[in-house]
């Protein structure tokens, strides 16, 4: 016995006796007018420059002046009708873009500033580290000095070793008078070198 091939239909296919899909074509709207294209120019120009002089003269805050236009143009957009109408929408898009240029200037600002602070402060640290590292090899240089200086030998009477050498040399040939120290034995007597004692 035989059997019969199955019949595959289409995936998503529409069941039998139904109409066809149709794809929705957005249709275009008819061109603005000139006066309408010409006032939309002018309102978001022209707001945009009025905005820019108060702020520039300080009236008010970019913030403050794009909310002022973006609340004015969505006003004006849905509360008239024709060439107000555009403008109304022209103003409120300029108010919109300015917004975000001063949201993202007044960023900018802020992370130039936290960056001019970390470069100072590090500067700063960087002045103490050298300041305090000056100070430490001054201090040992001067424990080193003190250090030297306690070092060398003094005399019982005061004064340096190389004077006291002197004085009690003198002091030997006084007490031996001139003509025994003119016959004295000089043959076991100390010599010293001057240059290493001064050094």
């Amino acid at each position: 016995m035989k059997k019969k091939p199955k019949k595959h239909g289409r995936r998503n296919a529409a069941p039998a006796g139904s109409a066809p899909r149709r794809r929705y074509i957005p249709r275009r709207a008819p061109l603005p007018g000139w006066k309408d294209a010409l006032a939309a120019v002018v309102g978001g120009a022209g707001s945009a420059v009025i905005s820019g002089l108060a702020v520039n003269q300080k009236i008010v805050k970019p913030t403050t002046s794009a909310a002022i236009m973006i609340a004015g143009g969505g006003a004006a957009a849905l509360l008239t009708e024709g060439t107000t109408r555009v403008v109304g929408n022209s103003v409120a898009s300029a108010g919109a873009g300015q917004l975000a240029l001063s949201l993202m200037a007044k960023r900018a600002i802020a992370e130039e500033t936290e960056a001019q602070e970390r470069r100072a402060a590090a500067e700063k640290a960087a002045a103490e580290k050298l300041a305090a590292e000056k100070a430490a090899a001054e201090k040992l240089s001067a424990e080193r000095a003190a250090q030297a200086a306690a070092q060398r030998p003094q005399s019982d009477r005061g004064g340096g070793f190389v004077t006291s050498m002197f004085r009690d040399a003198m002091n030997e040939l006084g007490e031996l008078g001139e003509p025994d120290w003119r016959d004295a034995d000089l043959a076991g007597a100390d010599v010293y070198d001057l240059e290493d004692l001064a050094a």
